[in-house]
């Protein structure tokens, strides 16, 4: 039955995941060295490994880092070395997985024109496209609010962060933002961008009907 299934794979999940899971259930500290996708250099530092969270095939962990203070998303594909060690904590009664990504589209929260902070977005989706955004939504927010001749209008509350902006642009012409008026323009401005690129290009809406 096995070769009936086909399954997305996850690479992340490959070395680190259970080390991670195994250092959670039993409130173990560890050591990782570990080098993002936007630094030459890896660091080795103590964190404490408070959730874990599945986005677009990576696992990423939440994990609080007693050195900083701070409490971060680290993505398991990008640890060099791992250790557990002796030391243990305690995590927060109040910690909850689900709740700490609520205003996030997966696990980016940066958003420097927001301040990095959730704001309520509208946006226009063609008739074409609709059925498909509503079976999987891209935020749990996400509501229908409205509709006209030519698509729906459907509003959510969250961190407009690049990953969120990526995810929109990728539907092209068949999502508009109607608001906020900032990011808006900041698709306006990548429009620009690809125009330079490829050329301009001019399409109308089609009917619902």
């Amino acid at each position: 039955m096995r070769s009936h299934i086909s399954v997305e794979d996850v690479p992340s999940s490959r070395i680190f995941l259970i080390p991670v899971l195994n250092a959670m259930e039993d409130s173990k500290k560890i050591e990782i060295t570990y080098q993002s996708f936007y630094n030459a250099t890896a660091t080795t530092f103590v964190v404490e490994p408070w959730g874990l969270k599945l986005h677009h095939q990576r696992w990423y962990m939440v994990g609080h880092s007693p050195a900083i203070g701070k409490t971060l998303v680290y993505g398991l594909d990008r640890i060099k070395e791992f250790s557990m060690t002796d030391e243990t904590f305690k995590t927060p009664e109040d910690f909850d997985c689900d709740k700490w990504f609520e205003d996030m589209f997966g696990v980016n929260s940066y958003a420097p024109d927001f301040n990095h902070k959730p704001q309520d977005i509208e946006i226009h989706v063609s008739c074409g496209q609709i059925d498909y955004i509503l079976s999987k939504p891209l935020h749990r927010s996400q509501r229908l609010v409205g509709e006209d001749s030519t698509g729906y209008i459907l509003s959510m509350y969250l961190v407009p962060s690049y990953d969120f902006i990526m995810e929109l642009m990728k539907y092209g012409a068949e999502i508009e933002v109607v608001k906020p008026i900032e990011l808006r323009e900041i698709f306006i401005r990548n429009i620009e961008e690809m125009n330079k690129r490829y050329g301009l290009l001019t399409e109308s809406g089609s009917s619902c009907d």
